[in-house]
């Protein structure tokens, strides 16, 4: 079980499993240390209270890829229990690749906002929770 503080969030993953670069992490680390794919690691290691040297790097990179996989489950259903009546999902954030490739594996029509908006999509969830307080 992993330890419930917060020791790394999604970007480590990512960054660990290749799916964006360092540079596109872009919120400060939680232990304020690079994001680098080492410090990522090691930031991940210690959500099992180790060291990246105890757990080794091919156990890290399990680890990264099952919490992926985590992700992509939790989304999978989420569109499978909102898709009902939609013809289309629309992906934002700096995760949208990964509502992409749910909606591949679904058969379900997704568009990239970033493929219309380039890198403003990045600013739409938090535009949207923004509208969603004023207007709560």
């Amino acid at each position: 079980p992993l330890c419930p503080e917060f020791f790394a969030i999604m970007a480590d993953v990512f960054v660990v499993t290749g799916d964006i670069g360092p540079e596109m992490y872009t919120c400060d680390t939680p232990d304020g240390k690079g994001a680098d794919t080492e410090s990522c690691m090691r930031r991940l290691a210690r959500t099992l209270c180790c060291d990246l040297e105890e757990l080794g790097v091919s156990t890290v990179e399990e680890l990264a890829i099952a919490a992926k996989e985590s992700m992509r489950e939790r989304l999978r259903k989420a569109i499978e229990l909102k898709f009902e009546g939609m013809n289309e999902v629309f992906a934002c954030g700096i995760g949208e690749f990964l509502i992409e490739e749910v909606c591949r594996e679904l058969g379900v029509k997704c568009t990239a906002l970033s493929s219309l908006y380039g890198e403003y999509s990045k600013l739409f969830p938090a535009f949207a929770m923004l509208n969603l307080v004023e207007y709560r």
